[in-house]
């Protein structure tokens, strides 16, 4: 029988469980094929840490390359500019054409796109920009810096950046539209995050929403500027005619397969399960690339696909540097060095499954002393 062809757009959290099936999925007929823009996927709940100095380059990362390499997934570097459901065809933005059997759409999102470009102005996503903030970081070129939008990314970078044992000195503006930061989440939240930052010497300008008509003003004040006032879903800006909804996600179905469209699938922040989805936030992405590989599973053994369910209260725990964290769900926000322990015990479990073998990946205890440690 000829093999069928998986072919997965993105390599965010939802792809990473199928990535790891490409030699078992083979023997059973399905070749599986990763196109990614970037080698290295950048773990967002890692990434304001390593800016602040509290993780090493590889704490932050997973080597997309060395992960479908060891698990023998075929790598591709490059952009998808267009799919074509009839032809089952993917093009890259080289011009080159995959086609396949199977579709899965995970190319997460971009920092809303803006028309003036400049060195010093970092866009959140895709984080492998913001990462190239580091540099000026490391070599004091970067002591002012403003951020602009008080959600939990611009907070959260915030925080590390300005935490009392991080090894920069910074003097840090932060800019939102909104009369409180973090206003999706508990007052609780935002009062102990507005607290924080005020304490830290960190200037809070609230109502104050942003055109890109002063950005070239804004970069004669700062050293640096790091766009987190919103992002647009990256199918935004791929050619397709699968239904979406007014954002740009795809539409899916409790399987994770396009409305319409049974062998196309899509998840993390490219996918709208439902009448509205669920909010941006990467533990539904980290679920359902487990229900997509169970639904695969489904297709290739002839069994019941599997339906993504989300957890009953969403948990969060923004980092603030080595000392503390704070940890939200539902309405409950908390805060203190046992949130901080706990998110890096959670984080470095899950990156360990996609960067190290399992002869090296560390139990829970052993993360639990390291980060008691830290």
């Amino acid at each position: 029988m000829k093999s069928k062809t998986l072919l997965i757009c993105g390599g965010g959290h939802a792809s990473l469980p199928a990535l790891k099936m490409g030699s078992l999925w083979k023997e059973a007929g399905l070749e599986v094929v990763l196109l990614s823009t970037h080698r290295y996927l950048y773990y967002s709940g890692a990434v304001p840490q390593f800016l602040g100095g509290f993780y090493g380059m590889d704490d932050a990362r997973i080597d997309l390359k060395v992960l479908c390499q060891n698990y023998g997934t075929t790598f591709t570097e490059g952009t998808v500019t267009e799919i074509d459901e009839t032809k089952q065809t993917v093009v890259l933005s080289d011009g080159q054409e995959f086609a396949w059997d199977f579709l899965f759409i995970n190319t997460g999102v971009v920092s809303r796109p803006l028309s003036f470009v400049h060195p010093r102005l970092f866009p959140v996503k895709p984080m492998t920009e913001l990462i190239k903030l580091k540099p000026l970081l490391e070599n004091g070129k970067a002591r002012k810096i403003a951020v602009l939008g008080g959600g939990a990314a611009g907070c959260e970078i915030a925080l590390n950046l300005t935490a009392p044992d991080s090894p920069f000195q910074i003097q840090l503006t932060l800019l939102e539209a909104g009369d409180q930061i973090l206003s999706s989440f508990p007052k609780k939240l935002s009062r102990m995050v507005t607290e924080t930052l005020t304490r830290r010497g960190v200037e809070i300008r609230l109502s104050e929403p942003f055109s890109e008509e002063e950005l070239p003003d804004m970069m004669t004040q700062f050293d640096a500027v790091i766009h987190a006032a919103g992002n647009i879903p990256a199918t935004k800006s791929i050619r397709h005619i699968l239904p979406a909804d007014a954002a740009g996600r795809i539409r899916v179905t409790d399987s994770l397969q396009c409305v319409g469209h049974p062998k196309i699938f899509a998840a993390g922040d490219a996918a709208c399960p439902g009448a509205d989805g669920y909010p941006p936030i990467g533990v539904h992405a980290v679920k359902q690339g487990v229900t997509f590989r169970g639904v695969m599973e489904g297709l290739l053994h002839g069994k019941k696909l599997p339906s993504y369910k989300s957890y009953p209260l969403t948990p969060l725990i923004l980092s603030d540097g080595h000392s503390g964290g704070f940890f939200i769900a539902g309405k409950m926000a908390a805060s203190g060095r046992w949130a901080i322990i706990l998110k890096y015990m959670l984080d470095m479990n899950w990156l360990e499954k996609y960067t190290r073998p399992p002869a090296e990946r560390r139990s829970w205890l052993k993360l639990f002393l390291d980060a008691s440690a830290r």
